[in-house]
Order: structure tokens, then C-alpha cells, then sequence
């Protein structure tokens, strides 16, 4: 049981494909709210590249901003790789 019923939702999801789907579109806040809460959940389903992307999107959300008020391209960076790497666990599953 988790605090919020979004997590629950997480929780639930059967494949990678589905918690993939739940992370691409998951709202910001829970990210930074639930980052602990979204690790345990996706390290029990053996989910590595949602963790990493969790990590990453935490990474973005703590960092100090630029001058101009975006985020640094490294930062951007991490995101997409680990958005990209959330992709291919999906169409992986099951992949002998």
C-alpha cells in the first residue's frame, strides 16, 4: 500500500511496458514527492531502467536552474538517455 493512489496504479502494473507507460506520464510532483517510493517499487519488479529514469527526472527537478532559467544540457541529457533506455526495456520484455 502506498501513500497515493497513482502509486497504487504503479504498483499494479503487470510489465515493463505498463510502468513505462506510468512513467511517461506521470506528473512531475511525483517524481520529486515519491522518488523513494517509485525506486522500491520498480527495484522489486526488477525494473532497472525505471529506477535510473526516476533518477534522473529527480536529478532535473533538484537541480539549480540556469541563468536564463533552463536546465543544463547534461541534465537533459541523462533525462533523454534514460527516457530512451525506458523505451527499449518495453519492447524488450520478453525478448529471449
Amino acid at each position: 500500500m502506498t501513500d497515493l493512489p497513482i502509486l497504487e496504479e504503479l504498483a499494479d502494473c503487470a510489465t515493463n511496458a505498463e510502468r513505462v507507460d506510468w512513467l511517461l506520464r506521470a506528473p512531475p510532483y511525483v517524481f520529486h514527492r515519491e522518488h523513494m517510493t517509485l525506486r522500491r517499487i520498480l527495484q522489486e519488479r526488477h525494473h532497472p531502467a525505471g529506477v535510473a529514469y526516476v533518477e534522473a527526472k529527480l536529478a532535473e527537478q533538484m537541480r539549480t536552474r540556469m541563468a536564463d532559467g533552463s536546465v543544463a544540457i547534461a541534465i537533459r541529457t541523462a533525462v533523454h538517455m534514460a527516457e530512451t533506455d525506458l523505451k527499449i526495456s518495453a519492447r524488450q520484455e520478453g525478448a529471449s
